[in-house]
């Protein structure tokens, strides 16, 4: 299917392939762009009379997925129940959450995705797919360890095979090999931990590098040697460097108090592991209430907006859940075994816990990836070429991003979607411009 393109409108501000874009040119062969609001309407019509009954999703959800009122993308979840109320086959589904919502293809290594895709690829109905998923989890061991490997190549292999099988053979080959279901892509995962990695690397070098400078202007070399500090006992030698400095009367209120201060601070970034990777994050996506877009003023406001919003989730906490998904997987196990086991009242109560551990349980998306590439990507520019070239440092960012896309089953790169253009319209101007800098005031 030919993908629809970006255009631009009377005041000069771009039109983004959202969700109603893709979804009306590939069911309809129509684009969205060119449809007046009543045209929408009457093909929402259309299209609602034929899926209200097969608890795809409400009304006014749906209108949103055709642009009419609010232009929303449907969840995961709902994109599924679609796959069956239209008779898709898995492929139909995979790119409609690759190129449609611009997340991860179906996940072979999650149990439910995996039968998702023989269910729709065998022509069964959503109650079949909800029965088998029941059947697995109600014959699960929980003593089980995981193959935590990178076998998606290999997972899609067997699965060539056991699509073929009949529905009670695949039900016994999924759950004999239960071990390799761990519910993440491992390939992703070590992606996100290696990019992460190497901006707390960067970051940390650049604080050690900041504070070295800052020391450079005080007598802490001076005061190091005749206390025989060596470098390795810095992390608590500067620390109680300052804390004499600062007893001294005469530098109260001075520039100097300053000084020492922000030195403080740093050491305590650069010492900390913790608070490097606040640090990191705050290098990574911009915190900012009321930000000036000065360098994207062609793209919508609510495009900013929307991206802004996607970047904001990002905290401490976000990025740990990340990093402990297995922790986080074997939990969510845990409580549908207890779920399973409890009686009617208990089952109220764990119904909420698990509702609440699949909201901290998330997937690596492509912004968790494309976010510490794109500052990783300019430090090694900066590191290996003496000038900055924009168009080049485009070129080497673009080829690491999409090769790193590519491994994890997501969209590459492409301007007509919102989140990538703003990303690379950093590359847009003379001087490195990280991610946080399109956003300053």
């Amino acid at each position: 299917m030919n993908k629809p393109k970006t255009a631009k409108s009377n005041n000069g501000e771009l039109f983004f392939i959202k969700f109603d874009n893709y979804f009306i040119k590939k069911q309809f062969n129509i684009d969205a762009n060119e449809l007046s609001l009543s045209d929408r309407k009457k093909l929402f019509n259309k299209f609602y009379n034929s899926i209200k009954d097969l608890n795809v999703a409400n009304y006014e959800t749906v209108r949103n997925w055709f642009g009419i009122n609010e232009r929303r993308k449907p969840k995961r979840v709902h994109l599924i129940r679609l796959a069956f109320a239209l008779k898709w086959n898995s492929k139909d589904l995979d790119d409609c959450i690759v190129l449609g919502i611009s997340e991860p293809c179906l996940q072979v290594n999650d149990y439910k995705e995996f039968i998702v895709m023989y269910c729709l690829d065998n022509g069964l109905s959503y109650d079949t797919y909800k029965k088998t998923v029941q059947i697995y989890e109600d014959n699960y061991n929980y003593d089980i360890n995981f193959a935590f490997t990178t076998h998606t190549s290999r997972l899609k292999k067997f699965y060539a095979e056991v699509k073929n099988y009949n529905l009670e053979d695949f039900i016994i080959w999924i759950i004999k090999n239960m071990s390799l279901f761990k519910g993440y892509s491992k390939v992703t995962y070590d992606c996100f931990i290696k990019l992460m990695d190497s901006t707390y690397a960067i970051v940390k070098e650049n604080i050690h590098e900041e504070l070295k400078k800052e020391l450079s202007y005080t007598d802490f070399s001076n005061w190091a040697a005749a206390n025989n500090i060596t470098e390795r006992e810095y992390d608590i030698a500067i620390p109680r460097y300052v804390k004499n400095k600062l007893r001294v009367k005469s530098i109260k209120g001075t520039a100097n108090e300053e000084h020492y201060r922000e030195i403080r601070n740093l050491a305590k970034i650069a010492y900390s592991k913790d608070t490097i990777m606040k640090e990191s994050i705050k290098e990574l996506w911009p915190f900012l209430s009321i930000p000036l877009y000065n360098n994207l003023m062609e793209v919508p406001e609510s495009d900013k907006k929307e991206f802004l919003s996607n970047m904001s989730k990002f905290s401490p906490s976000y990025v740990t859940n990340l990093v402990h998904i297995k922790e986080q997987k074997q939990e969510e196990l845990g409580l549908i075994k207890k779920y399973n086991e409890a009686g009617e009242k208990e089952k109220q109560e764990l119904k909420q816990q698990l509702k609440d551990k699949r909201q901290r349980v998330r997937q690596i998306n492509r912004l968790d990836l494309l976010a510490p590439a794109h500052y990783v990507s300019q430090n090694r520019f900066l590191k290996t070429h003496k000038d900055y070239d924009p168009d080049l440092a485009k070129k080497e960012f673009e080829k690491y991003a999409n090769d790193i896309l590519k491994s994890c089953g997501m969209r590459e790169l492409d301007e007509n979607y919102e989140t990538d253009y703003i990303i690379l319209s950093s590359f847009n101007h003379t001087e490195v411009t990280f991610l946080s800098d399109l956003f300053d005031e």
